[in-house]
């Protein structure tokens, strides 16, 4: 795994930010860091803004559930020769689950859904 490259932490969004036009922008921030700004759309009411910032916003806790799974997999592969059909299946099996959490938080769902 490479160094922490990006701003660590708990990315946030916050809707205080206007553009030019009166329209939200909305941001992405890490404390008082700015990481990026999402310009909303006045033409669409898709909720695609909104998705896209959750998305940027997602991106630190879905790249540690990346690395995650890169372990899991490598603990599979490096011991799949001495261990039991079960115990591969179950780590199969919990890494599929991160792998649906980490979809499920690409796509803006919260855990309790």
């Amino acid at each position: 795994m490479s160094k922490l490259k990006h701003t660590p932490g708990r990315w946030n969004i916050k809707t205080e930010i206007f553009n030019d036009r009166n329209h939200p922008v909305l941001s992405i921030e890490c404390g008082d860091v700015a990481i990026a700004h999402v310009f909303c759309n006045d033409q669409s009411d898709d909720g695609m803004d909104e998705a896209n910032a959750r998305l940027i916003a997602a991106a630190p806790e879905m790249l540690e559930m990346l690395n995650t799974v890169a372990e899991g997999m490598n603990t599979v592969a490096d011991n799949a020769p001495y261990w039991t059909k079960e115990q591969i299946v179950e780590h199969a099996m919990q890494i599929q689950s991160l792998v649906c959490e980490l979809e499920a938080k690409a796509e803006g769902q919260e855990e309790n859904d």
